[in-house]
């Protein structure tokens, strides 16, 4: 039996790590994308992106065909990849449930546009909340 780590970071409800292992002759990946999202209790629907989820992973150089020769590679022969799913697209449903996810993986979700306002929005509120409540008691 092998076990895989990967990491999850962004808007997503549980903890940063997820462990899964595997037997038998699928001992490639432990799981698929939909299902390391699944375990992880899926993305956080008023904070998380759907069109921005992130798969941060290095692969070996002749996995994928490069327009021309990449631009950074690792001591051992890997290449840095990024790959994006847009999870509001029905394609990218599909495309999740056959996607595998491999050892050391890194999953980034990104925060959705409204986000960024309520963090704001809360940061203010929180320093202006003591000052109107000291003005309502003591009538400042």
């Amino acid at each position: 039996m092998l076990e895989w780590v990967f990491r999850l970071a962004g808007q997503r409800p549980t903890a940063s790590k997820i462990r899964a292992s595997s037997s038998g002759p699928r001992r490639r990946a432990c799981s698929t994308l939909a299902q390391a999202l699944a375990r992880a209790g899926g993305l956080l629907e008023n904070q998380a992106d759907a069109r921005g989820v992130y798969i941060f992973r290095f692969e070996p150089k002749d996995a994928l065909e490069w327009p021309r020769q990449p631009v950074a590679m690792t001591k051992d022969g890997r290449v840095p990849v990024v790959y994006r799913l847009d999870m509001k697209n029905p394609t990218s449903l599909f495309v999740a449930q056959d996607f595998p996810m491999s050892n050391k993986d890194l999953m980034y979700v990104s925060n959705a546009p409204a986000t960024q306002i309520q963090k704001f929005l809360n940061l203010l509120f929180t320093g202006l909340y003591p000052v109107l409540s000291a003005k309502q008691t003591f009538g400042f």
